[in-house]
């Protein structure tokens, strides 16, 4: 029970379940195997006693620990596997050669002399390691309702978005999106008062939340930051004057209540949302290069690896060049990219996933937010960006470059409009249930296809030139039937690649992949 207690008492995994491996089971212990046997309605048993009273016990088998987890982590459950790094035997032939090394030590390097024979002891496998001899063990995954990869615990055909949200001064919000599974990576930005209706657009299955460091921090990765990093959730509603959509504010309620069950935020679209509360440092743009912000400067396309935004979303530099992004983004969007990332790499021990140059999801400034969210159908408002690069001066606007549509103006679609079109779920049904317009037209031969065409239907085209362009397309697919057969035979039979790829980038990779 030493290892256990060893990563149990870790502050960074604190709120979390942890799940440790005797054998051929995964068992929890105390409050985790209560909640873990309430989470799964299995069995609660006891082992030994702790303080002089029985320790509440309760396992899954090895062999179907995906299916298990997978519940647990529906049902909002951080979880942590600590494993045996040992075999029986491995472990059996460490303490042998450490015995040894040690009696030669104490010997001055002479053979040890040859036992005085003993009565006969019960016979034991061979490969059976003396009693005193400890399996390493050590955690091997941290799961969360975001940063999962495993087929089992994914929906072939949607996305399952982790999102972060840095704020800064003058209510605005910076967004990061990405899908671990796929290597989808956005950023975009909205006010404080309609930050929910732009994370609607793509739902979250978690989303990270600042707070201010001290007793009210939560676990997560430890930071070398010095900088204060984004203002916490509370007072970006402050200085909005408290005029925030109905999820934003329930994000406030959960923020006061603690973190808990899942969150329905966008109306039942991803089953509810896990909110992951860190410490505010971690969405610090100022702190040391990490291995986050490393990947993030790549994955934009920094001229100089160590240039770095400044509060004017451009790139700054000890030397006299102007160095600036391939894709500008702002201080607030790079600071929520870098603690998503951050977040990524704690999750997966230190590896980093594959991930795309992000796409920018902005508003234009000036361009007026939704804000109905009554279940009402409210008007659309295009927000039109510029499909080329900002120029050098321009680049404190908080105006993107990069859609999903290409570069073009989407659509703006508030939380009750979308549930009003019943674009993605029917009023009363799961997302992608019948009588939704996803159901209606998905007859995408691949699960990547069916991503893709959801992803296009949740920030629809507002340019109508570009609208005629996909038309075409689809009119000349409709034309052509052997083309149109053809080109669906061959992809029925192309794998799952983007998630195939991801999981081998964090070493999650199975014999299939």
């Amino acid at each position: 029970m030493q290892q256990y207690w060893a990563v149990k008492a870790d502050p960074q995994y604190a709120g979390h379940l942890l799940l440790f491996q005797l054998g051929g089971f995964l068992e929890a212990f105390f409050e985790d195997a209560e909640l873990l046997a309430d989470t799964l309605g299995i069995v609660l048993t006891t082992r030994g006693l702790h303080l002089g009273r029985p320790v509440p016990m309760a396992g899954i088998p090895l062999a179907t620990r995906d299916g298990h987890i997978a519940r647990l982590v529906r049902a909002g459950v951080k979880v942590v596997i600590c494993e045996q790094l040992d075999g029986i035997s491995s472990a059996a032939t460490r303490a042998a050669a450490e015995l040894q090394a040690g009696t030669a030590a104490a010997t001055g390097g002479a053979p040890p002399a040859s036992p005085v024979p003993s009565a006969p002891q019960a016979s034991a496998p061979a490969s059976a390691p003396p009693p005193s001899t400890l399996m390493r063990r050590a955690v091997t995954r941290v799961v969360t309702q975001g940063t999962v990869v495993d087929d089992a615990l994914l929906q072939p055909r949607s996305h399952n978005f982790l999102a972060a949200v840095a704020f800064g001064a003058g209510a605005r919000a910076g967004i990061a999106w990405l899908d671990l599974s796929t290597g989808d990576f956005m950023v975009g930005g909205a006010p404080v008062s309609s930050l929910g209706t732009e994370l609607a657009a793509f739902p979250p299955a978690e989303l990270l939340l600042p707070l201010r460091g001290g007793a009210s921090a939560r676990p997560g990765p430890a930071t070398s930051a010095s900088a204060s990093g984004t203002l916490t959730l509370e007072a970006a509603v402050r200085d909005a004057g408290g005029e925030v959509d109905r999820a934003t504010a329930a994000m406030v309620a959960a923020a006061r209540a603690g973190a808990g069950a899942p969150v329905d935020l966008f109306g039942g679209d991803v089953g509810g949302t896990t909110l992951t509360f860190l410490d505010a440092a971690q969405w610090s743009s100022g702190a040391a290069s990490d291995a986050a912000t490393t990947a993030l400067d790549h994955a934009l396309g920094w001229v100089s690896p160590s240039a770095a935004p400044t509060a004017a979303g451009g790139a700054s530099s000890s030397s006299a060049t102007a160095y600036r992004p391939a894709i500008p983004v702002t201080q607030l969007q790079y600071a929520a990219a870098a603690a998503l990332l951050r977040y990524v790499a704690w999750t997966q021990l230190g590896r980093l996933p594959r991930i795309r140059p992000p796409t920018v999801l902005d508003i234009a400034a000036g361009a007026p937010a939704p804000t109905t969210d009554d279940g009402a159908v409210a008007s659309l408002s295009p927000a039109t960006v510029p499909s080329q690069p900002l120029p050098a001066q321009n680049t404190h606007a908080e105006v993107g470059v990069r859609l999903p549509s290409g570069g073009l103006p989407r659509l703006v679609v508030d939380a009750g409009t979308r549930r009003s079109l019943e674009l993605t779920r029917p009023t009363f049904g799961r997302r992608r249930a019948r009588g939704s317009l996803l159901h209606a037209i998905d007859a995408c031969e691949t699960a990547a296809g069916s991503r893709l065409l959801d992803a296009r239907l949740c920030a629809p085209l507002a340019d109508a030139e570009a609208i005629a362009h996909r038309q075409d397309g689809v009119a000349s697919l409709l034309r052509d039937e052997a083309l149109r057969s053809s080109v669906r035979s061959a992809l029925s039979h192309v794998p799952d690649l983007e998630r195939c790829l991801a999981r081998l980038a964090v070493a999650r990779g199975t014999v299939s992949d």
